[in-house]
């Protein structure tokens, strides 16, 4: 009965490709036992050839090495290729401040199977093979409900997905993800093999064994298909927040991967969430950490009629930070870095070409990246290239009107953040120009002119 469900489950979400290698993550406990035993019945008939992977995270002592013995009887029993892998999880805790043993071990285990799947080198598909069933796939999305998640935090176990690793991505398979563990149980009944038991998950002082040990249990109690409803659940929010999130994507490619503050405002608020989120994946290495409160707050950012400058901090050194029509992420290290990115070059010019461009203004270049200017009338003949002071002023007329440079970039809508990381041509009381955004009406290059200042502005590599 089993087989025939995971066989046309495994067809039907396409989760082995002809012609590959499936790895199983062998514990030895009864889910994967039984994965491992069906999926060598299927390996003739689905044309693919499968391997054991087993992992000793020895926090167990003797009974994590009783387990990875038994995990070599078993292999050499059906015949079939097995790795016994070393993992110190307790060592990786102590050693990164926030993980937990429980995670160290999924993070390690995953990492030692990707490594050793990478130094086989072969050229075929490999997808590693994992145990879990309907009860893990309530488990875990009462236990984000619990913890706090969006809609897209309940399709985090599928049929078939992707994970990165530090040694690499691997390719993870589920062919048990709509079996019930009861059925797997009755079903091992059938084999001559008795599973290997892990008395830690029996422990209810961690949250996920109590949700196991004692919340589904009663749920049952009340409905017994409460977990196949909480799974169907589980998949029909998935498959809205999938489609709304695909939108968002649509979106942010239409705009090129910028998330402008009227998108955020204009459309439906599901959409707006996903389009930040969206963003942020696209901007940052990872979102583990970022939380609805992040989103929430550059969502009340970018809201209309606020000003530039809105400030949201993100896990890490990264800030997400408005302008006056979208959202861009930094870093503190980029921030401090692009004052560095682009620069002011002066040079002179004198004589003959001089005399040119005094007598032809129309010689004079319209750029805003390149200005020419009367190096006898800077006062003192002093000047630098530095970046804004608050009081900073220029001349804003032929008449000697000055204006604060503050004010001109806030008409010039330069937003906030990049203010102080322009850099400027300032005199001894005044700024002869802000690179790309204007140009003091002092110094002027005139009919009279004999000595020129070049300044360029050149982009950094």
């Amino acid at each position: 009965m089993i087989m025939k469900e995971v066989r046309s489950f495994i067809l039907e979400n396409a989760l082995i490709p002809k012609g590959s290698l499936v790895v199983s993550a062998f514990s030895g406990g009864a889910d994967s036992l039984l994965m491992t035993l069906l999926l060598k019945e299927l390996s003739g008939e689905l044309s693919f050839e499968l391997r054991l992977i087993h992992v000793n995270h020895h926090i167990r002592g003797e009974e994590a090495d009783s387990d990875a013995r038994f995990a070599e009887e078993f292999a050499e029993k059906e015949g079939l290729l097995l790795k016994v892998l070393d993992v110190d999880p307790i060592a990786y805790s102590r050693d990164h401040s926030g993980v937990s043993v429980e995670e160290a071990a999924r993070i390690l285990r995953f990492d030692v199977i990707a490594k050793e799947i990478l130094s086989w080198q072969d050229e075929r598909i490999a997808v590693v093979a994992v145990a879990h069933h309907i009860e893990d796939l309530a488990e875990t999305m009462l236990f984000r409900l619990i913890r706090g998640t969006g809609p897209a935090g309940f399709g985090g176990m599928r049929p078939a997905s992707r994970l990165n690793t530090n040694c690499g991505e691997i390719r993870l398979i589920r062919p048990l993800l709509n079996v019930k563990r009861s059925a797997i149980e009755d079903e091992l009944k059938n084999y001559p093999y008795t599973a290997r038991v892990d008395n830690t998950n029996r422990d209810v002082r961690y949250s996920r064994n109590r949700l196991r040990m004692n919340v589904l249990p009663e749920l049952s109690l009340i409905n017994e298909r409460a977990v196949e409803h909480i799974a169907l659940a589980c998949e029909k929010i998935f498959e809205s927040a999938d489609f709304v999130d695909s939108q968002a994507k649509k979106l942010l490619q239409k705009r090129g991967g910028r998330l402008l503050r009227s998108d955020i405002n204009d459309s439906h608020p599901a959409l707006s969430k996903a389009l930040v989120m969206a963003f942020l994946k696209e901007k940052l290495e990872s979102v583990r950490d970022v939380g609805e409160a992040h989103i929430k707050a550059i969502i009340d950012s970018a809201r209309k009629g606020l000003s530039p400058g809105k400030r949201t901090d993100l896990p890490g050194d990264h800030f997400a930070i408005t302008t006056y029509d979208e959202v861009i992420i930094k870093s503190e290290g980029e921030a401090k870095e692009d004052i560095k990115k682009g620069r002011i070059e002066v040079s002179f010019i004198k004589g003959d070409e001089a005399l040119e461009f005094a007598r032809n203004p129309d010689l004079i270049p319209r750029s805003r990246y390149t200005k020419l200017f009367d190096y006898d009338r800077i006062e003192g003949g002093f000047f630098e290239i530095r970046t804004f002071k608050e009081g900073d002023f220029m001349v804003i007329d032929s008449r000697g009107n000055r204006a604060l440079l503050r004010r001109i970039f806030i008409d010039q809508k330069v937003p906030k953040e990049e203010r102080e990381l322009i850099p400027l041509l300032a005199g001894k009381n005044n700024v002869l120009w802000a690179a790309g955004v204007r140009d003091s009406c002092d110094a002027r290059v005139t009919k009279n002119t004999k000595v020129i200042l070049k300044a360029e502005y050149k982009r950094g590599e």
